[in-house]
């Protein structure tokens, strides 16, 4: 019996190594024949989370021909982290990913850590052959060989389907118990989240009507299990009748980090096979989630007991992370009636992407997007897209248009389209580069079809007509009349320092010679770290207000923000663009998009929709473009670590800028005092601050363009030191325009402007 067993693995080992390109590339986008997907999804979004996974836990044996995915253990590799890498592996390959000769890798690993039943033993030490773990795991097998059968449709000709025949009968033979799934070959308890009723559909398809009674069965249990919860909820494991406890897993009677994965199931066999069971226990759960956060997936938490409360004895029992989040958001696709919930659990699980949380928030992250994204879609039943359209305009659609070469209505997977975009006026607009479907800066450029897309030609109105600053006015004050600043951690007990440094109406940014392009000048900020008694790690920033007096801007009308930068960011700090909204309450909890470092001039377009998120522990709060008061730069990481950062030529895209004057307060030296004269306007109200040197006459008077006299607003003797006028527009007979408010006095004659908006 040895024998024959080791002539099997011997075979399976025995795989056709070809890098054949994949029938269904990602991205798929694909719509799925039974449920919904949320509005808003994007490959990109996919791509940034698979590169973090990849990058976190993708791990090659040195010079060997396996590879794992790390545990959170980084010295260890879980059976269940095999099956998720693979399934990862088998839908991310393009041209881009090249994901066939990984999948290869952690399949050959898989093959080479087996136990005497010939299914991976659950835990093993890296690329050794100690096993911590031994025995198997259901739920890593029945993933495996989900992975197996699709591969076979990815990669045609490469040796899966007798693999996956093979290992599906291995797990039918040890890991099916009076026609349930069992926990493994070593263990006979009842876990809920094992419970694939996609694979059991999938392996009945492939002609053994046995797994038909295997589905039934399992479903049984988690309508038995859910019904004893008045909250809807699984637990971790359970027995037969569904009864909490048991297994040998941690918290076996919560909705614990086992459990929390069943819906992600049962989400996944109802939009491939419409499954009524499926469809019914994820619309309870959904329902009772929705009552439980008042219909806010960002308010999920971990480790609940089944009543529906949050077992606070956990540790972070309250944090909203992925684990949670991303299987509950694949249960709402079940419904239209979940638009709702699924859009906001999307976005909120977006939010997550660019960072690195741990293997199984990264794992099941991943795999939820995949899924929610239409790009999990069962390949058996799949009909490689053969054609695709392409969509391409100018934005704003006045500044120029986009040629197309060869121009059709769609085209060939994979053909190569030339794109080029054109000013309507070169001394006016400048293409600055593609958003959308696509990324670049060339003009024109070669783009190859690969699903439906939709494509962004971003110009840039070198009128003014959608410029912030170009900063070649050295004054401080944008295009709308507000001024740039700059802050430090200090008011939260931090030490950070920056230059220049600048205070609220009488200490304004000054620019820094050497600009984008060869202009003239630029924003530059220098600093240094230092947290000093601050609680997190600590941080400096800049930005502009949108408005002189500090209240929020409707932006509405722009679909994103374009500027030029460099910088030299200290080692381990990241600079974020951060969009301020009103709607957002929680300090710090603004949308942002974090820069990558470059050392050289950058052109960067950013879209509102796409690329800007909340960061991941923040109250998850919409972008309301509508109320933004202050768009900022902002740098982080650790004391110690400083730097630089330029930026030059920002631009708020498609949307109309009416340029203003500023009120940039100035100081003047006279008789060896300093002697500021300033105006500060809020709405329909200006105050005028100026202080004397000394005793004496002074006449302070309103005056037209022209330099007609409006009104005299103050006039005759006054002491030395500091005085305030303040008056209301809407007394005098003012329109829409420019003014000059003049001072006379001993120390000599002064003038400031500015702008009254009817």
């Amino acid at each position: 019996m040895k024998k024959i067993l080791g002539t099997s693995l011997l075979l399976l080992a025995c795989f056709v190594n070809s890098h054949s390109a994949p029938k269904f590339p990602f991205p798929q986008q694909a719509k799925y024949k039974y449920g919904i997907m949320p509005t808003g999804v994007s490959p990109k979004h996919v791509q940034t989370v698979y590169e973090v996974w990849l990058q976190g836990y993708y791990d090659e044996q040195p010079g060997g021909d396996q590879a794992r995915i790390k545990f959170d253990e980084d010295q260890n590799t879980v059976s269940e982290g095999i099956g998720y890498g693979m399934i990862i592996m088998v839908y991310m390959d393009n041209d881009q990913n090249n994901t066939k000769p990984k999948f290869d890798k952690l399949w050959k690993y898989y093959q080479n850590h087996r136990d005497g039943n010939g299914l991976m033993n659950w835990k093993i030490e890296g690329f050794s052959s100690n096993t911590p773990g031994t025995g198997a795991a259901t739920d890593a097998d029945l993933d495996a060989a989900i992975a197996l059968v699709m591969a076979d449709k990815q990669w045609p000709g490469s040796g899966y389907g007798g693999a996956a025949t093979d290992l599906i009968g291995r797990i039918k033979s040890h890991e099916v118990k009076n026609n349930i799934l069992v926990g493994g070959d070593a263990w006979d308890a009842l876990n809920p989240s094992y419970m694939s009723t996609a694979a059991t559909q999938l392996f009945t398809n492939m002609g053994d009507n046995s797994w038909s009674a295997v589905q039934s069965n399992c479903y049984t249990l988690l309508k038995n299990a859910q019904n004893k919860s008045s909250a809807s909820l699984w637990p971790n494991w359970c027995d037969a009748s569904g009864n909490a406890g048991g297994g040998t897993g941690a918290n076996p009677t919560l909705y614990g980090f086992d459990a929390c994965r069943t819906p992600w199931r049962l989400g996944w066999a109802y939009v491939w096979y419409n499954h009524n069971d499926a469809l019914s226990l994820c619309s309870k759960v959904v329902n009772s989630f929705k009552s439980i956060t008042n219909n806010d997936p960002s308010k999920i938490g971990q480790m609940y007991n089944l009543d529906g409360s949050i077992n606070f004895d956990a540790e972070g029992s309250e944090d909203n992370i992925p684990t949670y989040l991303g299987p509950m958001a694949v249960a709402g696709m079940v419904s239209s009636g979940y638009r709702e919930w699924i859009d906001k659990a999307y976005t909120r699980l977006r939010a997550f992407g660019g960072s690195d949380d741990n293997y199984y928030n990264e794992c099941l992250e991943l795999l939820s997007m995949l899924l929610l994204t239409g790009n999990m879609p069962d390949l058996t039943t799949a009909t490689p897209k053969s054609s695709a359209t392409l969509t391409v305009s100018a934005n704003p659609p006045s500044a120029g248009s986009v040629s197309v070469s060869p121009q059709k209505s769609s085209y060939s997977i994979g053909e190569s389209v030339t794109i080029t975009a054109k000013s309507a006026d070169e001394n006016r607009y400048t293409f600055t580069g593609w958003s959308g479907d696509f990324d670049g800066t060339n003009a024109s450029t070669t783009v190859k079809v690969a699903y439906d897309m939709t494509i962004l030609a971003n110009f840039l109105d070198a009128s003014g007509g959608d410029l912030v600053d170009d900063c070649e006015d050295n004054d401080g004050i944008t295009n709308m009349g507000s001024e740039w600043f700059t802050y430090t951690d200090v008011k939260d007990e931090g030490k950070s320092t920056v230059t220049p440094v600048t205070a609220k109406g009488t200490k304004q940014l000054t620019m820094t010679s050497g600009g984008y392009n060869g202009s003239k000048y630029a924003v530059k900020v220098t600093y240094t770290l230092d947290k000093g008694n601050f609680e997190y790690d600590p941080f400096v920033g800049f930005g502009f207000e949108m408005k002189p007096d500090s209240t929020p801007l409707d932006i509405s009308s722009s679909t994103g923000i374009s500027f030029a930068y460099k910088g030299t960011f200290g080692q381990g700090d990241t600079c974020a663009i951060k969009c301020e909204s009103e709607a957002v309450t929680e300090l710090g909890a603004s949308y942002s998009y974090t820069l990558p470092a470059s050392t050289s001039w950058k052109e960067i377009s950013l879209s509102w929709k796409d690329d800007f998120v909340q960061p991941k522990w923040a109250e998850a709060v919409d972008l309301d473009l509508k109320r933004v008061p202050k768009i900022q730069w902002q740098i982080q990481g650790e004391s110690g670590e400083s730097g630089e950062i330029w930026l030059d030529d920002i631009h708020l895209i498609g949307m109309t800028i009416s340029k203003k004057v500023g009120t940039r307060p100035q100081a003047f030296v006279q008789n060896d005092m300093l002697q500021p004269f300033c105006v500060v306007q809020s709405g329909n109200s200006a105050t005028v601050n100026f202080r004397l040197a000394r005793s004496g006459s002074v006449l302070l008077s309103l005056h037209d363009l022209t330099g007609r006299l409006v009104r005299t607003l103050t006039e005759g003797y006054r002491e030395a030191g500091g005085h305030t006028v303040r008056i209301d527009t809407r007394d005098m007979p003012l329109s829409s325009s420019g003014y000059i408010f003049s001072l006379k006095s001993a120390e000599g004659a002064f003038a400031r402007q500015f702008v009254v908006n009817r």
